[in-house]
């Protein structure tokens, strides 16, 4: 097996073997305390071309920040092995691009944002990035035959209306 193909299996097997823990105080708390979320959104931009990849990532980040705020900001905030801030938005957007023909792929990276809406701070990274002329556009007019993406992108793009009103 090309070692490249190990990593990528390896990583989507550690995404999912950490979903049932998520839900624990305690497994979300050993994540933020050892910056755990650091680490699958490097993953993410790493293996950007791998769907099954994205979506281990996409769905175990989902859940740590439906828990805790901490972990959104883990995510917005991460930094590469050299130090360089990860522009997390972007690596939505190129994953979009890449597999925008994929339901699927779109309904990740929108619960991810749904998870993230309940947040301010990450309303505010949404709207500094213009996530919603962008890639909630993007989504919901590739996917417009699909009710529940146009009902999810229309929640989180209400979200970032009433938090653009109330600033």
């Amino acid at each position: 097996m090309d070692w490249w193909l190990f990593f990528i299996d390896l990583f989507t097997k550690v995404c999912f073997a950490f979903l049932p823990f998520v839900f624990e105080k305690s497994t979300v708390d050993y994540l933020v305390q050892f910056n755990l979320v650091r680490y699958f959104t490097i993953g993410l931009q790493q293996h950007n071309a791998n769907r099954p990849a994205i979506k281990a990532a996409l769905a175990v980040l989902s859940e740590l920040f439906k828990l805790d705020e901490r972990c959104v900001m883990r995510f917005l905030c991460s930094r590469s092995n050299d130090g360089t801030l990860l522009d997390s938005m972007e690596i939505l957007n190129k994953i979009f691009d890449r597999f925008k023909n994929y339901v699927d792929i779109a309904r990740g990276i929108l619960t991810l944002l749904k998870s993230m809406s309940s947040y301010d701070d990450a309303i505010d990274e949404m709207i500094s990035t213009k996530i919603d002329e962008s890639l909630l556009y993007e989504i919901k007019r590739f996917h417009s035959e699909n009710d529940d993406v146009t009902q999810t992108c229309e929640h989180i793009m209400t979200r970032i209306r009433q938090r653009k009103s109330n600033s």
